[in-house]
């Protein structure tokens, strides 16, 4: 309002000279800017700078106070190693000494020893010298030789003990000569944060509960000797269900001494099969018109079978249920070459389709499907050769491609009360075992090996049911520490529209990883 120009543009900046009518108005306010500035300088600035002022002298303090005390270090180190120096030279010195004295006093008495002797045959030789000038022969029948006593000297051994000093000084190369008393140590002034790792502690949680070698419980072998077993589904912690070539759905009992106690004969084209909270069967099946469809056997003591599902110029593959009840099903569609998993409510209702990590496809051939407790979608591809992990809204989280990509073959998948991933490698005959986060813990190693290891299931207390794929015959493996696991009941939650809405946008926002 004090100036026209910007009033009338509705532009309010500041200007170097202001033009008004009225000098008394610019005057107030040009004094109101100086008064709110220099209160801004006082209670905020200046107590900020002051703030930094203590930070540096605190600094400059601790800088002094570390250096002047390094200093003190070392010429208490100087003083002490001149000490020590002087007293290892003056011991050496003295035992030098000693070691001197004892070798003269050796030589000494032996060069005495040795003058005396040469005395005695100066004697001997005169001795000699006056018989030979004697005309007397009788004196030479009076002869004794000598010569002996001179022949022999056992003095001279004592040479033997004999010692020169030699002295090797332990000074050190030019290189290192400025640091043979020590070094410094230079430290930063800020404390360093070590940033908790998540997966590290999981991790080593997870190696606490393995066992050190798992351990074969029982070996049970299906009516299928020759086949073996396609799909697994647990019913009790004893029984579980089991599908294969002869298209039909059996029960092994681990409780019974042969293993089997029923046997449905229900039509399989595709016998991938899950078991449901409400202890209903179901699995897929494929009519002769390219009509695909799921079926359900209301219960285990009722043959009558439900049509819940059709889909049309598809293949179905691995079915399971997650904590909530919901139905997920693995889905090759060759019509538009698409692949992908679905999810279906308690009332067998679509509420989601996982198929895309951003623009790029998750899935090539999805063929067995398992949730573990936090509700991530875990997937054995057969196309990809690997393991791909979603969370429950379809978010992409890792991949697992084996220890050595190329030879890894995952077949079938199960997870167990630690979030963990079992896969069975039928090819290689390996069980990988996965934490939550994606992490490689172990290897599974039973003896005797496990051939081919194929369908796989863990039931309500930790076992692990792993099936060969060529022989039928059904491991129950315990592989965890521990009682028996029991696994809360989660109340089903529906998934709202816009929990649907926000899982859509961040399937497509998420990166590759």
């Amino acid at each position: 309002w004090f100036c026209r120009k910007c009033n009338e543009s509705a532009v309010f900046q500041q200007h170097c000279h202001y033009r008004a009518d009225d000098s008394k108005a610019l005057y107030a306010v040009l004094k109101e800017k100086i008064f709110l500035e220099n209160k801004e300088l006082k209670e905020n600035i200046k107590p900020f700078l002051q703030k930094e002022l203590d930070v540096i002298s605190k600094q400059r303090l601790e800088i002094e106070t570390a250096y002047k005390t390094a200093k003190e270090l070392l010429e208490t180190c100087e003083r002490l190693l001149l000490e020590q120096v002087k007293s290892a030279a003056k011991y050496l010195a003295n035992a030098l000494q000693e070691k001197e004295d004892e070798q003269i006093n050796r030589i000494e008495h032996l060069q005495k020893v040795i003058e005396r002797k040469v005395d005695d045959l100066e004697s001997l030789i005169q001795k000699n010298s006056n018989l030979l000038s004697s005309d007397d022969k009788s004196i030479y029948c009076l002869f004794e030789s000598k010569i002996a006593d001179f022949c022999t000297y056992p003095e001279l051994k004592q040479l033997n003990g004999l010692e020169k000093p030699e002295f090797k000084p332990n000074l050190l190369v030019h290189e290192t000569f400025p640091h043979f008393i020590g070094e410094f140590i230079y430290q930063g002034t800020e404390n360093h944060i070590n940033q908790f790792d998540i997966r590290t502690d999981n991790f080593e949680i997870v190696k606490k509960h393995l066992q050190q070698h798992p351990i074969v419980l029982k070996v049970l072998q299906s009516s299928s000797p020759t086949q073996g077993s396609f799909d697994f589904a647990t019913v009790s912690p004893s029984r579980v269900l089991t599908s294969g070539a002869e298209k039909r759905v059996q029960m092994l009992d681990a409780s019974m001494r042969d293993g089997s106690l029923q046997t449905y004969k229900v039509s399989c084209e595709s016998p991938y099969i899950a078991f449901s909270s409400s202890r209903g069967i179901y699995y897929s099946h494929r009519t002769d018109d390219q009509r695909s469809t799921i079926k359900t056997i209301e219960n285990m003591n009722s043959n009558e079978i439900d049509t819940v599902l059709w889909f049309f110029d598809v293949e179905l593959r691995g079915l399971a249920f997650n904590s909530f009840g919901h139905l997920l099903v693995c889905v090759c569609s060759k019509k538009d070459k698409r692949s992908f998993v679905e999810r279906y409510d308690r009332n067998i209702i679509k509420v989601q389709e996982i198929e895309h990590n951003g623009d790029k496809p998750l899935y090539k051939k999805p063929s067995f499907v398992c949730c573990n407790r936090n509700g991530n979608v875990c997937v054995a591809d057969h196309g990809l050769n690997a393991v791909i992990v979603v969370d429950q809204f379809g978010v992409f989280q890792f991949s697992y491609r084996g220890q050595n990509e190329n030879s890894f073959r995952p077949y079938s998948l199960a997870t167990d009360h630690l979030c963990n991933i079992v896969i069975t490698d039928n090819v290689n005959h390996k069980i990988h075992l996965l934490d939550k986060y994606g992490e490689f813990l172990t290897f599974l190693m039973t003896e005797p090996t496990i051939v081919t290891p194929g369908a796989v299931v863990i039931d309500r207390k930790g076992k692990l049911w792993i099936g060969e794929s060529m022989s039928g015959k059904v491991h129950v493996i315990k592989y965890l520490g521990g009682n028996s696991v029991k696994t809360p009941v989660q109340r089903p939650t529906a998934l709202t529209v816009g929990a649907i809405i926000r899982s859509s946008t961040a399937t497509r926002l998420s990166k590759v990883v």
